[in-house]
Formats: structure tokens, sequence, C-alpha cells
């Protein structure tokens, strides 16, 4: 325990500063589709550890967790068939967990995000920018791709020839702030 307090107390003098802070996650997500594309929504928040160093930040979240319900495309039924395809009743959540993702303040950097959805367990990269600290807290922006296939999900479609493209291209914005 002693020890503990002791490094607690050093971790200052060797320019490292931890945090647990709040992680507000909006997340926007970009479809084809036979006909048109498409652009949807969510957001949730969940705490996250928040790691400076001399070489930039370290950032850990052990769950960010979206209730597939509250995922929109602002289209009642294209909205419709989303929450069809990933069957809430049997998969309410989509999961990502991220740990140990170090980050920079001057360049972008590749990251692996674990994903959980719909039943299946995935690693995938994520390009993130280089984090900026503002006046609202830490913002930090990434993109990935993700492939509805490896995630188990059936594409919508209609009468089978208007069908929704296999890759989803997604874009996350985090604003760390105090709790």
């Amino acid at each position: 325990m002693k020890n503990t307090i002791l490094l607690l107390c050093c971790l200052p003098l060797f320019g490292v500063q931890a945090d647990l802070l709040n992680a507000k996650t909006e997340l926007t997500f970009d479809g084809t589709s036979t006909l048109h594309d498409f652009t949807g929504h969510g957001e949730t928040e969940s705490p996250a550890d928040w790691t400076l160093n001399e070489k930039g930040a370290t950032l850990s979240i052990a769950e960010v967790s979206f209730d597939v319900k509250s995922l929109s495309t602002d289209h009642k039924k294209r909205d419709k068939n989303m929450l069809k395809m990933f069957e809430p009743d049997d998969y309410p959540k989509a999961n990502g967990t991220i740990k140990d993702w170090h980050l920079s303040k001057k360049e972008a950097t590749d990251q692996i995000l674990v994903l959980n959805i719909h039943g299946q367990s995935l690693e995938v990269p994520v390009r993130m920018e280089a984090y900026e600290n503002t006046p609202e807290g830490v913002v930090l922006n990434g993109s990935f791709t993700l492939s509805l296939k490896a995630c188990d999900l059936k594409r919508p479609s209609v009468l089978g020839l208007i069908r929704v493209g296999d890759e989803i291209k997604l874009q996350v914005k985090l604003l760390l702030t105090q709790p």
C-alpha cells in the first residue's frame, strides 16, 4: 500500500499524468445502397482512462456500448430495416473496447478496436488523428471501415433488387472531459 501511494505521488515527477475522464462518443456511419447512399449516427458516454506522458497519451476505455435501437439514419423505414438487421432482442448492444491506445498530439496513429457486434468479436484497425486540447476537453477523431458480413449481419434488401453495400465507413469523435 505504501509503495502504491509513493508511486502515485511521484508520477508527476516522471512526466506522467493519469486521469479518469468521461468519454462522450459520437459515431457517424456512411453506407451505400443500390439506389442511394445514406448516413446515420449514434451517441454514448463511458468512463475513460487517459494518461499523458512526454510522447503523447494513452487511452483505455473498458467498454464503449451503443444500444442498437438508438442508432438512427433519420429515415423511419431505413431505421426499421437497420434495426431488423441487428436483431435487437438477441443482440441489443454493439460494444467496443479501447485498450492502451498510444496517441500523439502531433500525428495520426493506427490503433486496434476490439468490437463485439451481433455475437461476433473482431479486431478492427482504426486510424486516429492527432488529439487536440480544446476549452471543452480533449478531442479525438478517428475512422474505420466495417464489413457487415464479417459481423454476421444480413444486409437489408428490398425485393432482392435494392441492397445495402457490405462496407460501412464509420467516423468516431471522442470528447474527453472531467466527470
